[in-house]
């Protein structure tokens, strides 16, 4: 079992700020929040809380209605997304492995005449699935016959098909084996060392306690609390069950 590492660029840019959202669900509330380059940050609350509808207003999957959303740069960053339930929205498990990651970048595959380039494919899907650790006998077997840490690497491997500055994960791990579960958290942490932001959604403490740098704790809505740094798993859980 790995600890988690910090590769939080104190000072460094913002890759995501949020002023004053208003998160579907909950007309009242007016959340800030900031993300930094190489920055993990578990959102943590009891079921219902707003965590994930504050994780999708982020990703820009759910619209807002108040508040703004920015970046430091100068256009607002590319996000990958990663669902809840890969089952329902994470993957088309009749299309083989080669076209679900594509589905992610279709744009930027694409020539000019809007179809897609098979070589330029081929290459970049080869480069994500090498990336993510996605076991499988072809790029053309379908995404359903693989085992469901695969099925799980392949919804990463889609989420970075544009190489986003930030990755919104909702329950990374679900449903995975310990093995894959290590893979994926080894792939999270490779990714905020690139200067990448993190955003995971999770209902485990050991899965944030492996992972997060930051944790806001979400409830009724708002944020209420937030931890950073040094924290153990009984800082945690207080802090969790403080709000319950």
């Amino acid at each position: 079992r790995s600890a988690r590492t910090d590769n939080t660029q104190l000072g460094g840019e913002l890759l995501l700020k949020a002023s004053g959202i208003c998160i579907k669900g909950f007309t009242d509330s007016k959340i800030d929040f900031a993300l930094s380059k190489g920055e993990i940050v578990a959102l943590a609350g009891p079921v219902g809380s707003g965590k994930e509808a504050l994780a999708l207003a982020l990703a820009g999957q759910e619209k807002i209605s108040a508040g703004t959303i920015t970046s430091e740069r100068a256009s607002f960053p590319d996000i990958g997304f990663v669902p809840n339930d890969r089952h329902v929205s994470g993957y088309i498990g009749m299309l083989g492995v080669r076209e679900n990651v594509s589905v992610g970048g279709l744009d930027i595959l694409s020539g000019k005449s809007g179809f897609i380039k098979l070589k330029k494919e081929i290459s970049h899907v080869g480069k994500l699935v090498a990336q993510t650790n996605v076991i499988s006998s072809s790029l053309e077997k379908p995404v359903s016959q693989l085992s469901g840490g695969n099925q799980q690497k392949v919804v990463f491997a889609r989420s970075l098909c544009r190489d986003p500055d930030i990755i919104v994960a909702l329950s990374p791990t679900r449903g995975v084996d310990v093995g894959a579960k290590e893979q994926l958290y080894a792939l999270l942490r490779s990714l905020a060392s690139e200067g990448r932001g993190i955003v995971v959604v999770s209902d485990e403490e050991d899965e944030i306690e492996q992972l997060a740098n930051r944790v806001v704790i979400v409830f009724e809505g708002k944020v209420v609390d937030e931890l950073v740094g040094d924290y153990g798993m009984k800082d945690l859980i207080m802090h969790m069950e403080g709000v319950a």
